[in-house]
């Protein structure tokens, strides 16, 4: 017999949040086979796992019960044994939240093996246990507490049935004692074995398992059975194979959904399957799901959201044979599958449930992560898309449509089954923990810091719901300690180097790092000044704070200082230019660490002084000067010889310097003095004047008054043409002939007055014309111009004398002339006149119409610049009827002479004569008469 005093934990444990879903994986046991099978959600949110040991315990092998919590954590394990063997294959949490357990007993029942039913309350204490068979072999691989608090177990019989092994019901109170038991054969002397068995929604219950006695090796076997017992009906499903169900649940629709392992259509040498039935067996879909090595699925369930998730094994995976995890949709179509190992030998999951956090438990036997060489409990708990960090891959699984076809007429006994009541020895174990996928420690935080200011740390490590954190800060550090995950707000009230302990644990496992973190002095800020001081009276700091060559400081001195802020250590000669609280803020800091202190110190006004504005008074007078007495203050005034009290606010004045200017002295009752000065003019006596009477003309300016005298104020009227009433000396520009008079005043004295006239001439009238304004080229004309005695014309081209009033112009091109006019005062204006220029030409009409009407009645030689112009019409007969001499004199149709009307026809001119240029002119033609 083999016994450890211990049992060893191997913990695979990476944890992680999703949506609040904790995650891990764990496996349980020691050096010895430890093969963990069931394990289900209790309802303080920990788990019940089952199995057989043969590490510890009574001897052989032994029912082994482990209770964990939330995490993993065993909260207590118990071995149940009567030195024989004893095999544990189901365990469900009952109604009084104790625990019923399913398995196989040999040695201590009726012969051979006997299916076993054991009864434990919540903390794994046996209340009772008892054994059924006969005397060949039995065994129950599943049980249930059945709604009327008793249970129901399903296996195999050797001792009873038709022959070979027969599927097996127990049902039982709630104290084990039997209440009746049925053997199922599907084929005389078949092997026929049950897997799985549940109470269904009609009281009766669903069988699944496997049979030879159907179509080929194995065929899957489902049976129905009524509240009795009595046998419903039973199908098999199978295709030539190796077809084995294993789990079984009724839908919430109606029907069974069964998973197992088929090796007739998969791509594999057995591969997992899930089926759907009606109510009566009847299939509805199958599908198979795999790889090319062996996979099968022992465990399913039916979602709240109409999904199934199925639990198995599988040759995916890290080596060997690992967990098989899978979900599909409602019509069995594959939404993601994992495997859960190790390549150190085979993991099998024979149970899978969705927790209450809405993740997945799937529960079996590990070699890989064994303390041996043999099986071990493993449990993975996953999040809700089946995800673990540790020991997780996704296989690529294959999808096929897997077609058995039912058959099967089975016949059902009742057989006379021995119950044997067993009284086990029940060992506590106290399990060793190994820690192989430990949590993992790390921090980082906001050091370096300095002594007083906070310090923030993060964990870096593991970070889950359910892990358990541990800080320790250091020396110094308040607070010392601290249980969350991320703390903050530590504070170091001394500098150096500190160490800092961060722990992470599940309760069962755990790591920790220590590592040093830079605190860094802050500097001590204080100071002292020679304050409190008068305003404009020079104020000196210390420091008396943290003191050397590697502080920087910085000071800033409040409102109305001057300078307003300094970088040395001890500042000096501060001025406040007014009184009053002055906020003094002085700061400390090196490359890492700062402190600033503020503080408030007071600074006295100086007393308000005024000695009065600056005057000027009349020559020999007197005047009051400085301003309201302050209570409280005292007054000096310097000079004193002219004053009429030199110790009061306001004395009068009576200097007899032109300039005298005198100081007062104040102080206050704080000891404040200050100063202020009025300098007191005495002018010369007054005179005014106006200026001597002057002429211009219209539009000019004149400067009329005298120079400014310091003192006096001037007035002048009227303002016509001024501008300024106020200026000494205006300058004066009026339209008429204007006086003006100039008043001259001063302070305390009487004004005194002059006058001026500026006579005003109005400008000439000028005009300039030119009789022919249009002349041809080498012609002249004419210029007159009036209204003045001199005149001057500004465009001299072409004119005869341009300081005359009618010069004679001939130009050849246009030309405007300008005139200037001065008349007998020298007051002159303008005038413009423009001579146009034009070419010298003719023309003469083809016809014309001499018929009263106004138009085009008289025949004129048009055109201007002809000289000695002669012009001649002759008839047809050669006689002359009409002669000019003249260009105005036309042609009206009459002969000359006689004023015969001549009739219409042809007539001959000639013209004769001299252009303006020069050129001769002697034409002739024909010119058509018209009535």
């Amino acid at each position: 017999m083999k016994k450890l005093p211990l049992t060893l934990l191997i913990v695979l444990s990476v944890w992680l949040s999703a949506n609040a879903q904790v995650t891990f994986q764990k496996s349980y046991g020691a050096i010895f086979n430890d093969e963990g099978r069931v394990a289900q959600q209790t309802n303080d949110g920990g788990f019940i796992f089952v199995g057989t040991t043969q590490s510890y315990g009574s001897g052989g092998r032994d029912i082994y019960l482990i209770k964990t919590d939330g995490n993993g954590v065993v909260q207590w394990s118990q071995t149940y044994g009567k030195g024989g063997d004893e095999w544990g294959y189901a365990v469900q949490q009952t109604t009084d939240s104790g625990y019923v357990v399913g398995g196989t007993i040999s040695g201590s029942g009726a012969g051979g093996r006997d299916m076993y039913l054991m009864k434990t309350d919540a903390s794994g204490n046996l209340q009772w246990s008892k054994s059924f068979g006969g005397n060949n072999n039995e065994e129950a691989y599943s049980v249930q507490q059945t709604t009327d608090g008793g249970y129901v177990l399903g296996g195999y019989t050797r001792s009873f049935g038709g022959g070979g092994r027969d599927v097996y019901v127990v049902k039982t109170t709630s104290t084990g004692t039997l209440s009746w038991s049925r053997t199922i054969d599907n084929n005389g002397g078949s092997n026929d074995y049950g897997r799985d068995i549940h109470q269904t929604a009609d009281g009766g219950y669903i069988c699944v398992g496997y049979t030879d006695g159907g179509s080929g090796n194995w065929d899957v076997y489902l049976i129905k059975l009524t509240s009795a017992g009595a046998f419903s009906w039973a199908k098999d499903y199978g295709a030539g194979g190796n077809d084995q169900g294993y789990a079984v649940q009724e839908l919430s629709s109606g029907g069974y959904i069964l998973t197992g392992t088929a090796d007739d259509f998969g791509p594999g040498n057995g591969d997992v399957i899930l089926m759907k039935t009606d109510a009566t067996g009847n299939m509805v879909w199958s599908k198979a799901f795999g790889g090319p090595s062996f996979e099968s699925g022992y465990a399913v369930q039916q979602l709240g959201n109409g999904n199934f998730i199925i639990a198995g094994e599988t040759g995916f995976g890290s080596g060997g044979q690992d967990f098989y995890a899978l979900e599909t949709d409602a019509n069995g179509n594959l939404i993601t599958s994992k495997t859960f190992g190790g390549g150190g030998g085979d993991e099998i999951a024979y149970a899978m449930r969705q927790t209450t956090d809405g993740g997945f438990m799937v529960s079996g036997g590990t070699q890989s992560f064994s303390q041996g060489n043999d099986w071990n409990f493993y449990l993975v708990k996953t999040d809700a898309s089946l995800n673990t960090t540790c020991n997780t891959t996704t296989p690529p699984t294959a999808t096929i449509s897997w077609s058995p076809s039912p058959t099967g007429t089975p016949t059902n006994t009742n057989p006379a089954t021995n119950v044997t009541t067993i009284t086990p020895t029940v060992v506590s174990a106290a399990p060793i923990l190994m820690c192989v996928c430990s949590p993992v420690a790390d921090f980082a935080s906001t050091a370096p810091q300095c002594t007083g200011l906070p310090v923030d740390f993060t964990n870096l490590g593991s970070s889950a719901t359910g892990l358990i954190y541990s800080w320790a800060f250091g020396t110094s550090s308040s607070p010392t300690t601290s249980t969350v995950q991320n703390p903050t707000g530590i504070v170091y009230s001394t500098s150096g180097i500190k160490l800092v302990t961060f722990k992470v644990s599940d309760g069962a496992c755990s790591d920790s790092i220590v590592k040093p973190i830079l605190i860094h002095q802050t500097p001590t800020v204080s100071l002292t000044s020679t304050a409190p001081q008068c305003d404009g009276v020079g104020v000196n700091f210390t420091n008396t704070g943290s003191t050397g060559s590697k502080w920087s400081y910085a000071w800033t001195f409040g409102q109305d200082a001057m300078p307003a802020s300094s970088t040395a250590e001890n500042p000096m000669g501060i001025i406040y230019q007014n009184g009053g609280a002055k906020v003094v803020t002085f700061t400390i800091s090196d490359q890492n660490c700062i402190n600033t202190y503020t503080t408030s110190i007071n600074i006295n006004n100086a007393p308000v002084v005024d000695a009065g504005k600056d005057t000027i008074i009349c020559n020999n007078a007197s005047v009051q000067i400085g301003s309201v007495a302050v209570a409280g203050n005292t007054y000096s005034w310097f000079p004193s010889s002219t004053l009429s009290n030199t110790t009061i606010a306001n004395p009068v004045s009576s200097p007899i310097a032109p300039t005298t200017n005198y100081i007062v002295t104040v102080r206050n009752a704080n000891g404040c003095t200050a100063t202020d000065s009025a300098v007191v003019t005495m002018l010369a006596p007054l005179a005014a004047n106006a200026g001597v009477d002057v002429a211009i003309c219209r539009y000019d300016s004149i400067q009329i008054g005298a120079a400014l005298v310091t003192g006096e104020n001037y007035s002048w009227s009227s303002s016509l043409g001024l501008n300024s009433t106020a200026s000494p000396s205006p300058m004066a520009s009026p339209d008429v002939t204007t006086t003006y008079t100039l008043l001259v005043s001063g302070p305390g004295c009487g004004p005194v007055k002059d006058e001026v006239t500026v006579t005003v001439h109005q400008l000439p009238l000028a005009k300039a014309v030119s009789p022919n304004d249009t002349i041809t080229v080498g012609s002249s004309t004419q210029l007159i111009a009036t209204g003045g005695v001199q005149y001057t014309w500004s465009s001299f081209y072409a004119l005869d004398n341009i300081a005359i009033f009618n010069p004679i112009a001939n130009p050849t091109i246009t030309t405007t002339y300008t005139v200037t006019v001065v008349d007998v005062f020298g007051c002159k204006n303008i005038d413009t006149t423009t001579v146009y220029v034009i070419d010298a030409s003719f023309w003469l009409p083809s016809a014309f119409t001499p018929d009263g009407n106004g138009e085009n009645d008289v025949l004129f030689v048009r055109g201007s610049g002809i000289n000695n112009f002669e012009f001649a019409i002759f008839n047809r007969w050669g006689e002359q009827v009409f002669y000019a001499t003249d260009t105005k004199q036309g042609w009206n149709g009459m002969k000359q002479g006689t004023g015969e009307q001549l009739p219409q026809g042809a007539y001959a001119y000639f013209i004769k004569g001299v252009m303006t240029s020069g050129t001769a002119v002697d034409a002739k033609g024909l010119v058509n008469l018209i009535r």
